[in-house]
């Protein structure tokens, strides 16, 4: 009876912010255009980049012009999620923390880690980035051929990576806790995400152990392309050992905060 009322509280917890930032976006439609263009056009223009690079070679380390589209595209839909549901609020975490603003989050019956993360939900802010990811990937795999269990798993592998860039994020934002002046480092994931436009096999072996498995922005940015390199029970292998980082690292990152909240002062 208790965790289906934590269930629905979150569920209503969900649906309230969804609807206030539904209704935030109707007010200003003309933003909202804008914001559209501006991710579309900032795509674009990589599509571009690699093309005139395709235009004088063949392949770059075995990797097709298509393969690198995927990537593309793999990189704006997680982009695409993780703006639209956590990434700006986990940013202003650190602010939060140095002014003692937290209180209120910390009398909510919900866990501090996900009302500080998903304060607002944006389903229409990265439309531009979506949507030319969409044609990328819709583009890269008809290049490439295609089989509708690729489809449906990249889409897992997808769901899994964003799994992967919440719980790294909340490691990072956590570290504010001890150390006070990292607004600048825990931006540094966004970067590394960044150099995850190329394939890992573009980076020597001890760069791909680290992102892989320390860092582990290379799993959730470029994994989810593998699938349609792989046969299925390589596929299912893969997808075990996603999940698996995934897992470890939500852990890991719920452990770390409420270890960390315990060295949170108020200033009330």
């Amino acid at each position: 009876m208790l965790a289906d009322m934590r269930w629905k509280a979150y569920l209503n917890y969900f649906k309230r912010i969804i609807i206030n930032s539904f209704s935030l976006k109707s007010e200003f439609r003309a933003n909202l255009f804008f914001d559209w263009l501006g991710d579309g056009l900032f795509v674009v223009v990589y599509m571009i980049f690699w093309s005139v690079i395709f235009g004088q070679v063949d392949n770059l380390n075995g990797w097709s012009k298509y393969h690198l589209y995927l990537i593309l595209a793999t990189y704006d839909f997680i982009e695409a999620i993780k703006w639209s549901f956590f990434y700006e609020a986990m940013q202003d975490i650190a602010r939060k923390i140095y002014r003692g603003e937290l209180d209120s989050y910390l009398t909510k019956p919900l866990h501090p880690a996900i009302t500080l993360s998903f304060t607002e939900i944006d389903l229409f802010g990265q439309a531009g980035v979506l949507g030319v990811g969409s044609l990328l990937f819709y583009y890269s795999v008809s290049q490439l051929g295609w089989h509708w269990w690729q489809i449906a798993a990249y889409f897992a592998f997808l769901i899994v990576s964003a799994v992967i860039i919440f719980a790294f994020r909340l490691f990072l934002s956590s570290i504010s806790f001890y150390i006070e002046g990292l607004e600048g480092f825990v931006w540094f994931d966004q970067e590394i995400q960044r150099m995850m436009r190329m394939p890992l096999s573009f980076y020597p072996k001890a760069v791909k152990f680290v992102l892989l498995l320390i860092i582990p922005m290379g799993a959730a940015m470029l994994i989810p392309a593998r699938v349609f390199r792989l046969d299925p029970v390589s596929t299912i292998k893969l997808f075990g050992l996603h999940l698996g980082i995934a897992v470890v690292w939500l852990i890991f990152g719920f452990w770390f905060f409420n270890r960390s909240l315990h060295r949170y002062t108020s200033m009330g």
